[in-house]
């Protein structure tokens, strides 16, 4: 894979990760999204794994855009729990109050 290809990959997985996180409608949900996006046989943990196949030029550019990546799916699952958490707590209240 070269640099421009990891590129375009590393976009489109962050698409594809915050649409999948931002659908769970369930911790259960999140966790398996999770796992898709950031597990150890997602595409960007494996993009990051083959950083070393790049030009040492390349590597530093696609490298930034990885640690991005990361921190975007990240930051979406962690949105997305707390969401689902005050969902939940505000479900349970309302039923209390029945």
């Amino acid at each position: 894979m070269n640099a421009d290809e990891a590129i375009r990959a590393l976009e489109e997985e962050r698409e594809r990760g915050v649409s999948l996180i931002q659908r769970a409608a369930t911790l259960e949900d999140l966790e398996r999204a999770e796992v898709a996006v950031l597990g150890r046989k997602a595409p960007v943990p494996r993009i990051q794994r083959s950083l070393g196949e790049l030009s040492p030029e390349e590597r530093p550019r696609v490298g930034k855009l990885v640690n991005e990546v990361f921190e975007a799916l990240r930051a979406a699952v962690a949105e997305r729990r707390e969401a689902i958490r005050a969902e939940s707590e505000r479900a349970l209240a309302g039923e209390e109050r029945i």
